[in-house]
């Protein structure tokens, strides 16, 4: 039961899960996007998310996702205070990075914000994005500094700026 555990993200929140910086990250925006609508995804919808979102994101890895986040979800209830739970569990596992890993994590979840807040029709997504991302900022092994930093840089690089600007 422990590996399984661990695969799915289920162990206990003294644990931690070992999820790769690359899947973290794309566990991250399909988990906001799980915990804003209330359902897990279909397998289809999580494919075409990730594979627009993250086209280099290993196709052999889109089953274990999608089995993580579904027991997830389950997990949760969708209750807030499970959410938290799953929340501080999930987001732990940046204190286990390596500085390079943790810097390309805050830029892909900063980038992918900004993009979220663009879309339309996912307002609330974003802010539940936006909320965990606040959240998560804690475990980051980097300075608040660098990362208000990769907030203004990602702005800027996905076009935030420009749009905010013009609306």
């Amino acid at each position: 039961m422990g590996l399984l555990s661990k695969l799915l993200g289920l162990n206990n929140e003294n644990d931690s899960n070992s999820d790769s910086p690359q899947t973290w990250t794309a566990k991250f925006l399909i988990l906001s996007m799980t915990e804003s609508t209330g359902e897990a995804p279909s397998l289809e919808e999580l494919k075409e998310v990730i594979e627009e979102a993250f086209p280099e994101f290993p196709k052999s890895e889109l089953n274990n996702l999608h089995s993580s986040v579904v027991a997830l979800h389950k997990k949760s209830g969708n209750n807030k205070t499970e959410w938290d739970k799953i929340w501080d569990n999930f987001s732990s596992q940046l204190k286990n990075f390596k500085l390079s890993e943790t810097f390309s994590v805050a830029k892909d979840i900063a980038s992918s914000a900004y993009i979220l807040k663009m879309t339309e029709g996912m307002e609330e997504v974003a802010e539940t994005y936006v909320y965990r991302m606040s959240q998560s900022e804690k475990y980051l092994l980097i300075s608040k500094q660098d990362f208000m930093y990769i907030l203004k840089e990602e702005a800027e690089n996905t076009g935030y700026n420009d749009y905010i600007n013009n609306a």
